[in-house]
């Protein structure tokens, strides 16, 4: 999928972090457990709070145990392309991890792939102002919202969002995930990056596992994968720009593919079972806390703050959260009422995007206008950089803030 970096902190929130000892026990299948439930079995969810991704774990805190995360840093910033080999140097256990979790599974359809980036090049635009829901979604998660607020310090926001926005759009370009792609070298290092936070994090002595559970357990995982793709597909539909059946289906297989670079160790593999999903994560997971309602503000008024006129950007943007994830959400994240641009944005929003929508449905090249509004995004939050993905060695104070 290809989403500019604007308003992509849907993946932000999903800086998945697993518990360090690790987990001989394989993780439930929560697909199944949605699917066989009538309603939401808290049981069977709080079983995946403390079972995260061991393997990347294992491999990060071994190279923060021998001093060598600077020296991996400096090594994978030469690693660009799926095809490249691997940067000569790196530590042995994370070689062969990379060279294992680099291959695709025999599952991978090429063509569905081809299809969903074809697509995202051609709702770009839509698909942009559609993060901005999944972002919000991932904020009103309790433990998504503490590790943001213990990880990255408010005027950091935007890096951050820039650094996401760099990922998903590696999905939209052409061979994203081939040997002249970048998308699985980029997975793979935010999945390198979740199990750093991991590490900072549950040696903070400040994370509440008996709250949160692991930072960003399989639990917490998978409940922001369905934030970040199903939850995509209602919001779509809420602005009556619709997905058809195959671009459901293939849309749902990028994300699957995604899920797997990521760790994600029970993805769904159709758009039917991704909803459900989605929607039991969401009646027992989507509690907006006090630390939500902090990361948000902090996000609005950092992106606001490095625009040429902030004062109308931040209501704006407010107006254009509240309108794509609708009034009780935007209450419960506290985002303030502006009547004036939120009738501009209700009104207005539709219409530009349904006309956006007609004119790629008669085969206009979008490109030219995907990266306008990708560039214009990345000089506003990471002053016209390509941010690297690279391991944290901090977090955003002394032991990690990790509020209500």
């Amino acid at each position: 999928m290809r989403v500019s970096p604007v308003l992509s902190l849907t993946l932000a929130a999903s800086l998945g972090l697993a518990p360090v000892a690790a987990h001989a026990a394989s993780p439930p299948d929560v697909t199944a457990v949605a699917a066989k439930a009538a309603e939401p079995g808290p049981q069977d969810l709080e079983r995946l709070k403390q079972v995260g991704d061991a393997e990347a774990n294992a491999v990060v805190d071994d190279l923060f145990a021998r001093g060598q995360v600077a020296k991996v840093n400096q090594l994978l910033t030469r690693w660009k392309t799926n095809g490249q080999p691997l940067p000569e140097g790196l530590p042995p256990k994370l070689a062969s991890f990379l060279e294992s979790a680099r291959k695709l599974p025999a599952w991978v359809d090429p063509a569905a792939l081809e299809r969903a980036q074809r697509y995202a090049s051609q709702r770009h635009v839509p698909l942009v102002l559609t993060a901005v829901a999944t972002a919000t979604d991932h904020i009103r998660h309790p433990g998504s919202a503490a590790v943001l607020a213990g990880a990255v310090e408010g005027d950091q926001m935007p890096l951050m969002v820039a650094k996401v926005g760099k990922v998903l759009e590696s999905q939209g370009r052409p061979g994203a995930f081939g040997p002249t792609g970048t998308a699985v070298v980029l997975w793979l290092k935010t999945r390198l990056v979740h199990a750093a936070l991991n590490h900072l994090l549950l040696n903070s002595g400040h994370w509440d596992t008996a709250r949160f559970g692991v930072p960003f357990s399989q639990y917490a995982l998978l409940a922001d994968w369905g934030a970040f793709f199903p939850y995509v597909l209602g919001v779509l539909e809420r602005v009556d720009i619709p997905m058809t059946a195959q671009q459901e289906a293939d849309f749902i297989h990028m994300g699957r593919v995604a899920g797997h670079l990521l760790g994600v160790a029970n993805v769904p593999t159709n758009p039917a079972e991704a909803r459900r999903v989605h929607r039991l994560f969401e009646a027992e997971y989507a509690k907006a806390t006090e630390d939500g309602a902090a990361v948000m503000a902090a996000t609005v008024g950092a992106v606001a703050a490095r625009t040429p006129l902030p004062d109308i950007t931040k209501p704006l943007l407010s107006s254009m959260i509240r309108f794509m994830i609708g009034p009780r959400e935007a209450d419960q994240l506290r985002l303030p009422k502006s009547p004036f641009w939120d009738g501009v944005v209700g009104r207005g929003l539709p219409v530009l995007l349904g006309l956006q929508a007609k004119v790629a449905d008669t085969g206009v090249p979008m490109g030219v206008l995907n990266e306008l509004v990708d560039a214009a995004s990345n000089a506003v939050l990471a002053a016209g950089r390509s941010p690297e993905l690279l391991l944290p060695t901090t977090l955003a104070a002394p032991g990690g803030r990790t509020g209500n």
